[in-house]
């Protein structure tokens, strides 16, 4: 296998945990979780290649649930605020700096990544390339998101590493000829040694 010169990481269950995400919205206008996320489902691919805007998505959510208030409501914040920060892996992608290229590619919606960072929920560096679904209107596990995350990277295929937290969205990258890194969630601390110690070997 080549070194590794560029390294592409996933956001959610990499750089914070979102397990609980909904939950204060769902307590603040008395739904379930599990309300929510079966009217996200079916807006799902909308709101992840950018039709829809947090705020849009919140009215649509309002409206199938039949919450009254709230038209107004920040629902992009109060969603964030839901993610708990994995701050073992800050370290390892500042350790990286320097060493090589660091890039996103994520599933992620209008006005979000902006918002991580100014919270601090994802690392603060000048990433190499970011492949956000809400700004280029693809989304993982599509062959092109992949493609163009390749195109930005400008290094060779076996040169890129991807590192998520789901095994479907590693399946395209191997076949372009990536390296690939199945980030295990069970267990943050441990596995962020692990996949520091991986990194060390191969940049």
């Amino acid at each position: 296998m080549s070194k590794i010169s560029f390294v592409y990481f996933d956001v959610g269950g990499i750089f914070f945990d979102w397990s609980n995400v909904f939950t204060s919205i769902a307590k603040e206008f008395d739904v379930t979780q599990d309300q929510i996320f079966a009217v996200f489902d079916k807006y799902d691919a909308q709101i992840t290649q950018g039709k829809l805007t947090a705020l849009e998505f919140w009215n649509i959510v309002r409206l199938e649930l039949n919450i009254e208030r709230g038209k107004d409501f920040d629902f992009l914040s109060h969603w964030v605020s839901d993610f708990i920060p994995i701050k073992e892996n800050y370290q390892l992608v500042n350790s990286l700096v320097g060493k090589c290229k660091i890039g996103i590619i994520s599933n992620i919606y209008l006005g979000m990544f902006p918002l991580l960072i100014k919270k601090n929920i994802v690392p603060n560096i000048t990433y190499d390339s970011l492949i956000l679904s809400c700004d280029v209107h693809l989304q993982k596990p599509d062959l092109s998101i992949y493609q163009l995350a390749q195109l930005r990277a400008n290094v060779l295929p076996d040169e890129i590493l991807f590192i998520d937290d789901s095994e479907k969205y590693l399946s395209i990258p191997k076949k372009l000829g990536w390296q690939t890194y199945l980030y295990d969630t069970k267990g943050y601390v441990n596995s962020s040694q692990k996949l520091d110690k991986y990194l060390k070997s191969k940049t």
